[in-house]
């Protein structure tokens, strides 16, 4: 029954992000709240920054961007920022019609993701075994 379980919410998680690598991202304009640099471990325990911008009268709250986007913009700005519909990732920033930040491989990124999660769900991909139990 678990098995079951497992494969369906992967079906139905690989069939989300096939949606959305084909839909068109919404495009908003909206104002910058403010700028916030977090710091976060990796796994060498080492910190590196995190650049977040937050929006204020936008559907999507905040997004994670590069240096470059982060130092090109001030708090107050006017931007247009479009995202995913059913995920809410960020995929690109405009100021005044220049691109700010961009990211290329979205669509990739979750292609390839639904088309694993969809050989999983189906059984094409070998199984995993755990203490002598079959996961999915």
């Amino acid at each position: 029954m678990l098995n079951f379980i497992i494969r369906v919410g992967m079906a139905l998680v690989g069939l989300a992000m096939l949606v959305e690598t084909f839909m068109p991202p919404i495009s908003e304009a909206t104002k910058i709240d403010r700028h916030e640099l977090v710091s976060r471990r990796d796994s060498d325990n080492r910190t590196s920054p995190l650049y977040r911008l937050h929006f204020f009268g936008s559907r999507i709250a905040s997004c994670d961007v590069g240096v470059t986007a982060y130092d090109g913009t001030t708090d107050g700005d006017r931007i247009t920022v479009r995202y995913t519909r059913l995920f809410k990732a960020c995929t690109a920033i405009d100021k005044d019609g220049i691109k700010v930040y961009a990211n290329q491989g979205w669509r990739w990124f979750y292609a390839a993701g639904a088309v694993f999660l969809l050989l999983a769900a189906f059984g094409a991909l070998p199984s995993l075994e755990f203490e002598g139990r079959r996961i999915y």
